[in-house]
């Protein structure tokens, strides 16, 4: 693998490979309003796929519904019945 300068510069006291995989990555990660959008987004377009079981959509949605909003803040209910049933197979 090659690196620039400038990567270099970044990783040259780092000891693991995870520091380094950290440190190259995460200024190409997506921050601000377009992390919310995805988020959000990912969120409504969350479907259960058939072959997919109930306890790994429940667990895939919370997780996508943490993502998704700010520490503290809450979804309607009714909202979060809404997508959840809306995701599921016809």
């Amino acid at each position: 693998m090659h690196l620039t300068d400038e990567q270099m510069d970044l990783v040259k006291e780092l000891e693991t490979f995870r520091e380094i995989w950290e440190a190259l990555t995460e200024p190409h990660k997506p921050s601000g309003r377009t992390a919310k959008i995805n988020s959000l987004r990912y969120l409504v377009t969350l479907e259960m796929e058939e072959r997919e079981g109930t306890d790994m959509f429940i667990k895939k949605r919370q997780l996508a519904l943490e993502q998704a909003l700010p520490t503290g803040k809450k979804i309607d209910e009714d909202i979060k019945f809404d997508l959840t049933l809306g995701a599921l197979p016809d």
